[in-house]
């Protein structure tokens, strides 16, 4: 029987599709208003110095800033969900990445949220040092990277895992059909499986 060619069908469907659509809009929407509300204040001293003045303008901010959280996270799963279509180690792996920088968003805020109460109380000082960080040791550094870090091999490994188009790679530019150019479906649906395969059967002779 002659193989027929079928659509692939959606993953998200009816009114689910607004429902994702909006979730996928509302973490990012409370980011830029939580940017926007506090606008450029610095760092450190300059900071505190905003947020004495602001006190309810900066407070609105942090709001929107943790309201965006749990659509964050919510947007992480659909994007997985979505991408593991294509690889779902790769997927996953990112997946999981992005999981980290958000718990890192998280504490953050919170630590933000210590050093604004600290300015509301009164105590500038101690809020400027709480802001600078000086102190924080292991702890910080962790945060650091489950933050920044894990934010960037996440978004990195996550766009190799939806990505379909070819792109090019220089270095491996020596002439021949590819020429430079590499295709991660190829590689996801061919090449990866069938050196999979060839180990497995190489390790079980």
């Amino acid at each position: 029987m002659a193989a027929t060619n079928q659509k692939p069908q959606p993953i998200f469907t009816g009114s689910l599709r607004w429902w994702i659509a909006a979730v996928l809009i509302a973490g990012p929407l409370f980011q830029a208003l939580e940017f926007l509300l506090e606008g450029e204040s610095g760092e450190g001293a300059a900071r505190v110095a905003v947020w004495a003045a602001n006190p309810s303008r900066i407070g609105l901010a942090m709001t929107f800033g943790l309201l965006a959280i749990p659509f964050l996270l919510s947007g992480n799963t659909v994007l997985v969900t979505l991408s593991r279509e294509y690889s779902k180690r790769l997927a996953w792996l990112g997946g999981i990445f992005i999981l980290f920088a958000m718990i890192g968003l998280a504490g953050v805020h919170g630590y933000e949220m210590a050093a604004y109460s600290l300015v509301q109380a009164g105590d500038k000082a101690s809020a400027i040092s709480v802001l600078d960080g000086n102190n924080l040791g292991l702890p910080g550094a962790v945060l650091l990277i489950m933050f920044l870090v894990c934010a960037v091999l996440g978004v990195l490994t996550m766009s190799a895992a939806s990505e379909q188009d070819s792109f090019f790679v220089e270095k491996f530019s020596h002439g021949g059909m590819s020429s430079g150019h590499i295709a991660p479906q190829f590689w996801r649906e061919q090449v990866i499986p069938l050196i999979q395969i060839r180990y497995s059967d190489s390790i079980n002779k």
